[in-house]
C-alpha cells in the first residue's frame, strides 16, 4: 500500500539563476526512507513541501489516498523535526513533550506516565521538570525527537535528527524510530548527510541531485519502490 505519493511536485525559488525542483516518489506505509544529497540539493525544500511550509507550483501530495497539497500544515497529520530550535526553552521538558500529546500542553496522569517512560528510554530520567534552556544541545534534540514520536501523526519528517548525539544515544533514538514505524504503521523520511550511517534503520534510501529525487539501488530498494 502506498502511504505517501508525490506526483510531479514542482517548486522554484524566485530570482536570477534560482533552483527549480521536481519530485516524484512512492513510499509504502511502515517504511523509513533516508535521503542524502549535497548541500543545497533540495533536501530541506522537499521536507518543507511535504509539511506544507512551501507551496508547490504544480503537482500533488497524496497521503493515505487523500490529496493534502492545499491543506495547511496543521491539517496534514505530519510532524517535522528541524535541526535546531525545536523546543520552547522557557518551558519544562515535560511541557515540551506534552505538546506532542496535547497542543495546550495539559497532560493527564496517563500521559505524564508516557512522558516519564520515554524520558527514561532516551536517558533523561528525572528531567521532566527541568527547563529546556538548561539542557545541552544533544539533550534538547533527544527531547524534541521524543515529542515527535508521541504525536499522533501519519508521517514524521526529520532533518538531520542525530546531529549532536553520541553513539550510544544515537543507537537508542534509532531503535525508537524503528519501533514507532513498526507499531503505528506510519512512515518516516529522514534527511542525512551520511547515508551509510542511516543504513541501520532505513528500509529505503535515495538522493536528490539536480533538483530530482531518485531511489538508490540496494537489496532493500526493490523495483516497486523506484521513482515514477
Amino acid at each position: 500500500m502506498t502511504h505517501l505519493q508525490l506526483k510531479n511536485l514542482q517548486f522554484s525559488y524566485s530570482g536570477d539563476n534560482a533552483a527549480s525542483y521536481q519530485f516524484d516518489m512512492k513510499l509504502p506505509a511502515g517504511k523509513i526512507l533516508a535521503i542524502g544529497g549535497r548541500s543545497g540539493a533540495g533536501k530541506s525544500t522537499l521536507l518543507d513541501l511535504i509539511a506544507g511550509f512551501l507551496k508547490p507550483t504544480q503537482g500533488s501530495i497524496i497521503l493515505d489516498g487523500v490529496d493534502i497539497t492545499r491543506l495547511a500544515p496543521a491539517k496534514r497529520h505530519i510532524s517535522i523535526l528541524f535541526q535546531k530550535n525545536n523546543l520552547f526553552e522557557h518551558l519544562s521538558v515535560e511541557a515540551n513533550i506534552g505538546l506532542g500529546l496535547n497542543p495546550n500542553s495539559q497532560v493527564n496522569t496517563a500521559q505524564v506516565q508516557q512522558i516519564n517512560e520515554i524520558l527514561g528510554t532516551i536517558g533523561l530520567k528525572g528531567y521532566a521538570k527541568r527547563r529546556a534552556n538548561t539542557l545541552s544541545g544533544g539533550q534538547m534534540q533527544r527531547v524534541a525527537l521524543a515529542r515527535e514520536l508521541l504525536r499522533d501523526t501519519k508521517l514524521i519528517l526529520l532533518d538531520e535528527p542525530f546531529n549532536g548525539l553520541d553513539d550510544e544515544t544515537r543507537d537508542i533514538m534509532q531503535t525508537l524510530l524503528k519501533s514507532a514505524v513498526n507499531n503505528a504503521k506510519r512512515s518516516i523520511i529522514l534527511i542525512s548527510h551520511d547515508l551509510p550511517a542511516s543504513d541501520k534503520i532505513s528500509d529505503l534510501s535515495g538522493r536528490i541531485e539536480n533538483g530530482r529525487f531518485q531511489f538508490l539501488s540496494s537489496a532493500a530498494n526493490s523495483a516497486s519502490y523506484s521513482s515514477i
